[in-house]
C-alpha cells in the first residue's frame, strides 16, 4: 500500500476519524500499558525520590572532594 514496514507497527490507525477525535492512544504499540492510563504510581514515587536522593549525594561528594581540593 506503499507504507514503509516499520517494527511490526500498522500506520492504518492513525489515518482514521478515531485518531483525529484523540481516540486512539498513540504509544499503545510501543509500550502497552505505560502510557494507556493515567493516574498514582506510588512505586514510580518512591523510584524518584531515591533518585533524588543519591543525586544529591553524589553531588554533595562532588563538591565537597572539589572544595577539599582548593584548600
Amino acid at each position: 500500500s506503499g507504507w514503509p514496514n516499520t517494527l511490526g507497527v500498522s500506520m492504518d490507525k492513525y489515518f482514521t476519524k478515531a485518531y483525529y477525535r484523540r481516540e486512539v492512544p498513540v504509544w499503545e504499540d510501543y509500550a502497552p500499558g505505560l502510557f494507556s492510563q493515567a493516574g498514582n504510581d506510588p512505586v514510580m514515587l518512591v523510584r524518584v525520590i531515591i533518585l533524588a536522593l543519591s543525586l544529591g549525594i553524589v553531588a554533595a561528594l562532588l563538591l565537597s572532594s572539589l572544595l577539599r581540593r582548593r584548600a
